[in-house]
């Protein structure tokens, strides 16, 4: 039996925004994270992966970029990225979320753009 995947997320997330603290979101079927996801100004933990069972791991190859409005995200401490097959480049925002302590890049074979110059990397 094949398991649903999660084609987008539900803008029902922003009715609960204040009580978002942590989202993870495993899909090979994903095919953007929304610009509305600054509106989970609570959130503290975004994890975005395709699937990955013990060895085996499935990717993710429909999201090539992320949004900008990622950057709103301040409470934001810990981003991990993972079996994102077709992501290219991290927005340069991503260098504005001042609380971020950890960043979990794996498995995103088509990333080339990662903010180089970034005001993230001399924390």
């Amino acid at each position: 039996m094949q398991q649903a995947q999660l084609v987008e997320l539900p803008e029902g997330l922003i009715s609960v925004k204040e009580e978002v603290r942590e989202l993870k979101v495993h899909s090979t079927a994903l095919r953007s994270l929304p610009t509305w996801i600054e509106e989970l100004f609570s959130l503290e933990k975004l994890e975005l992966k395709g699937q990955g069972e013990y060895d085996r791991v499935v990717r993710n190859n429909k999201i090539q970029s992320l949004p900008a409005s990622l950057g709103n995200l301040h409470s934001l401490v810990e981003l991990e990225l993972s079996c994102l097959e077709a992501l290219e480049a991290l927005p340069e925002a991503v260098g504005d979320l001042t609380s971020l302590q950890k960043l979990n890049i794996s498995v995103c074979s088509r990333l080339r753009s990662c903010l180089h110059d970034s005001a993230i990397w001399r924390r």
